[in-house]
């Protein structure tokens, strides 16, 4: 029997400290998700990074904290690069994915697909282990696309295209996945956008509610120039009409056979909660 990976050893590891209770481990994560950096070159409408105000400084890592995050992956299963950042500008990018292909490790990137080189095409579809590819799009139209995300659809939907294809030998271990942010401004997109990720040939389409909470309730511009006001785009503002359109997107998917995920019918908030911006 061949020695066990290092990756593997961590894991029996974790999973017999856990058991046993114990109060110091010397296991690390054997699920490992990193942002090396907040720099994003998307400035989305709806981003708590981004709203008017913020004092949240662009930051990256400081090497020493950094090499000792690079230390653990190769310790890691799952090896996850996403948060308030796009991955695939980071200098680092082929270095960290190189460290987790030596690990093997199931690899999971998120991205807003700007960036789109044959370098990176190469990268992911020589990565030996299982990929995840996770491409945020939020829209099925350009004018939805720039207002929301601020960014170029047809380029976007183009790079997605060129990963798809670059990928297509390694199918039975990726899996590529089109996320989609609901609120009454892409509210008419989420149908077309069930359509558009069938034939670009993701694996599936994941809708996702913008969040609720006090403090969201601020108002920015798009890239349109037009005002876009947070707590009025929420999806408690106007449930029926999410209602109606959520059974259209499931029954296309039913018939189409294609996998979707969607958040369910949130309660209507009270016209008395709505005016004091409560979550």
């Amino acid at each position: 029997m061949p020695p066990l990976r290092a990756n593997q050893a961590n894991r029996y590891l974790a999973y017999r400290e856990f058991a046993c209770g114990s109060a110091t481990v010397a296991s690390t994560p054997p699920n490992l998700q990193i942002a090396r950096n907040n720099v994003c070159n998307f400035h989305c409408v709806y981003c708590r990074d981004h709203f008017p105000g913020s004092t949240a400084p662009r930051h990256v890592v400081n090497e020493e904290r950094y090499q000792e995050l690079l230390e653990m992956v190769p310790r890691a299963d799952v090896v996850s690069f996403f948060g308030i950042s796009e991955f695939l500008v980071d200098p680092r990018f082929f270095e960290l994915v190189e460290l987790a292909a030596q690990a093997v490790a199931t690899l999971t990137v998120n991205t807003n697909g700007s960036v789109c080189t044959p370098r990176h095409v190469e990268a992911l579809a020589r990565y030996p282990g299982r990929l995840n590819l996770v491409f945020s799009v939020d829209a099925a139209s350009p004018a939805v696309f720039l207002r929301i995300r601020g960014g170029d659809f047809w380029r976007v939907v183009g790079n997605i295209k060129s990963y798809l294809h670059g990928l297509r030998g390694r199918h039975d271990r990726t899996s590529v996945v089109m996320t989609f942010v609901v609120c009454r401004t892409s509210l008419p997109d989420m149908l077309p956008a069930l359509y558009l990720g069938r034939t670009l040939g993701v694996d599936h389409v994941r809708y996702y509610l913008m969040h609720e909470y006090s403090g969201m309730d601020w108002k920015t511009v798009g890239a349109d120039g037009r005002e876009f006001a947070y707590r009025d785009e929420c999806v408690s503002l106007f449930p029926d009409e999410y209602a109606r359109v959520r059974a259209e997107v499931a029954r296309a998917a039913d018939l189409l056979g294609f996998e979707v995920e969607l958040p369910a019918v949130p309660i209507a908030l009270p016209v008395a909660a709505r005016a004091q911006g409560q979550p």
